[in-house]
């Protein structure tokens, strides 16, 4: 189960920084043809506003795996290792119940956004409903992240950081 998890995060990460990658073209693109040519390339807010969904939510599995959450760790911070652990663990249910939350809510607006067949408004339209299914995918991904890392008390070792950080 760990190494299909550890695969689907894999995939879920290289989809989500080839979505960076492609958000950053269009941005450059319609920056330059709007100062060459005074015009905006058609749709690119629209289309960078659902890559961004899958940005953030692809990426939210193994945030949830490395603990790279934002956290205010003040209080825990103070309190004995074994309360540290306890507090751990009822933040990573009350993730998972949030993730659960969201996962349904996701789905419900995805199944609709099929059935209705739902296209983007603005100049060029495209179809919404598969940037609403990676909501729902990359949701249940972090579901089954933090249910790895409180089954197993550890959080995966992060991948290798080029920059030595």
């Amino acid at each position: 189960m760990e190494r299909l998890l550890s695969a689907a995060l894999v995939a879920a990460r290289l989809i989500a920084g080839i979505a960076v990658g492609l958000c950053s073209i269009l941005a450059t693109m319609d920056t330059l043809g709007l100062w060459l040519f005074r015009r905006p390339i058609a749709s690119v807010v629209e289309i960078s506003g659902m890559l961004l969904i899958v940005i953030t939510f692809l990426g939210l599995g193994t945030a949830e795996r490395h603990g790279d959450h934002i956290a205010v760790t003040l209080i825990r911070d103070f309190a004995p290792r074994a309360v540290q652990c306890v507090m751990d663990g009822i933040a990573r249910l009350l993730s998972i119940l949030v993730y659960l939350v969201l996962a349904a809510a996701g789905w419900a607006a995805a199944s609709r956004s099929w059935r209705m067949n739902e296209l983007s408004d603005g100049l060029v339209s495209f179809p919404v409903y598969p940037f609403r299914s990676v909501l729902v995918v990359g949701t249940v991904l972090a579901i089954f992240a933090a249910v790895s890392v409180l089954t197993y008390g550890t959080m995966a070792p992060k991948p290798s950081d080029p920059d030595g950080e």
